[in-house]
């Protein structure tokens, strides 16, 4: 930096020089557009557990968290620091505060606070590490954005079909009498369609961003429903919250009850929230696991009949969880092949309605 005084000076006075030689460049001069990672969001999850079973000040120390921050992330984490600040409730902020904590990690800080319990075990309780589904949740994105990236690249490829070939195939057929071959046929609907409707995923994009924003617990418990709903595991999904905020609520010595109240609270499921208000408005106010309307009858007399419920707890929501990740596994490795055998169809139909027509001229002038 010596030999660029003025640079020097520019990158001392934003505190680049030294974050460059410790991040990187790019990181230093881009880091405000990086996307957040699921390992930020878990740490951020953990640093808000040990702070509230430590009894911290939040703010401040949310504040000393952003500094280290990087990407989107850190503009999340100052206006979280800056709604505790302002008195706000943890988990009132963090559902102002769109993404920075996965949904799960959300409700257990949710119902732990609640329950006056440990957000330490609550967290392992909701997300424990075995039964994670991140690996396979970073693997399907990485399947989806393949992709969309050959999508991308074969659109071009459709076009320039639509606009130069198939208008001359279509005038070659007319000068000579020859019907249009069935090939040819499917060609031209593929880029009717794609001319047709190509601005609906525009429009999805546009109408999911503007809903996220405008109401991101209810955007986030549509995302839940419709991803875990659409795998066949959304009841998987809500027994383990069920029995995750359960042991939370025994641990802290309290009832069935207070559980069904406090991840009622938490929960950005829809569904779940109703349930679990209608049945702890039933008989003696209380959700006994049996009338939870999650469980099914065999685990509810698990429950009932068992002398250490906690141990019972804990094993069937490991179950439960394990369960989601083998469903999310399945779909990882379903979706590449599925895909593939997608664009081999797709380019198998291009290839015949580009060859077919030659073979018929060929044959029709020979």
């Amino acid at each position: 930096m010596s030999l660029f005084p003025t640079f020097a000076k520019f990158v001392a006075a934003r505190g680049i020089d030294s974050r460059a030689t410790q991040l990187g460049l790019f990181p230093t001069l881009f880091g405000g557009f990086l996307p957040t990672s699921s390992g930020q969001r878990r740490a951020l999850a953990e640093l808000l557990a040990l702070g509230l079973d430590e009894g911290l000040p939040l703010a401040p120390l949310l504040e000393a968290w952003a500094a280290d921050e990087r990407g989107w992330q850190a503009a999340r984490v100052r206006k979280l620091a800056k709604l505790v600040a302002a008195g706000m409730p943890l988990d009132a902020a963090l559902s102002r505060v769109r993404g920075a904590l996965r949904p799960q990690d959300a409700t257990a800080l949710a119902v732990a606070t609640t329950l006056h319990g440990n957000a330490t075990e609550a967290l392992t309780g909701f997300s424990a590490p075995a039964t994670s589904t991140e690996p396979v949740e970073r693997d399907i994105r990485w399947g989806l954005g393949y992709a969309a990236t050959l999508l991308l690249v074969s659109l071009p490829i459709l076009t320039f079909l639509m606009v130069k070939l198939v208008p001359q195939f279509k005038k070659i057929f007319d000068d000579f009498g020859m019907e249009e071959s069935p090939w040819m046929t499917a060609v031209g609907w593929l880029g009717y369609t794609f001319i047709a409707f190509w601005w609906l995923p525009l429009l999805a994009i546009l109408a999911a961003n503007i809903a996220s924003r405008l109401a991101p617990r209810a955007w986030a418990g549509l995302r839940r429903s419709v991803g875990l709903g659409g795998l066949g595991v959304l009841g998987d999904a809500r027994a383990a919250d069920w029995l995750g905020s359960l042991d939370v609520a025994e641990r802290a010595g309290e009832g069935e009850g207070r559980a069904a109240q406090a991840l009622a609270l938490g929960t950005i499921d829809r569904g779940l929230r109703s349930t679990l208000k209608e049945k702890s408005q039933g008989p003696g106010g209380a959700a006994r696991s049996s009338r939870a309307g999650v469980l099914s009858p065999a685990e509810a007399a698990a429950l009932d009949a068992s002398p250490d419920a906690g141990w019972v707890t804990r094993a069937l929501s490991r179950r439960h969880r394990e369960r989601i990740l083998e469903r999310m596994w399945l779909l990882s490795d379903l979706i590449l092949p599925a895909f593939v055998m997608a664009m081999g169809i797709f380019v198998f139909i291009i290839a015949m309605g580009v060859m077919e027509p030659l073979f018929n001229l060929i044959r029709g002038l020979t």
